[in-house]
């Protein structure tokens, strides 16, 4: 199954899925971007040079978690975001 959009990542959360957008880096991790998706991929800190803002396919297991949320006094997400568990990736 390939991920687009939010409706398509609820659909199939805990499942092995690609996700396919542009390569963007992000604070949390490498992140696949479209369609007002954004989804971590957990394992990788940045894509290479070649790869940033680059259409690429992610793959592993989606889900959306708070774990990365921020505490009173410390830095992090604004609430549940969206991540690949398990990252893997190819150009396509």
């Amino acid at each position: 199954m390939t991920i687009t959009d939010t409706a398509s990542a609820t659909a199939n959360a805990g499942k092995t899925v690609t996700v396919a957008g542009t390569a963007r880096n992000a604070k949390l991790a490498a992140a696949v971007v479209g369609n007002g998706l954004v989804v971590y991929c957990l394992g990788t800190d940045s894509w290479p040079t070649p790869l940033t803002n680059k259409p690429i396919a992610a793959r592993g297991v989606i889900e959306q978690t708070t774990e990365f949320a921020a505490g009173p006094d410390e830095a992090g997400t604004t609430g549940a975001v969206w991540v690949l568990r398990g990252c893997q990736y190819e150009t396509p």
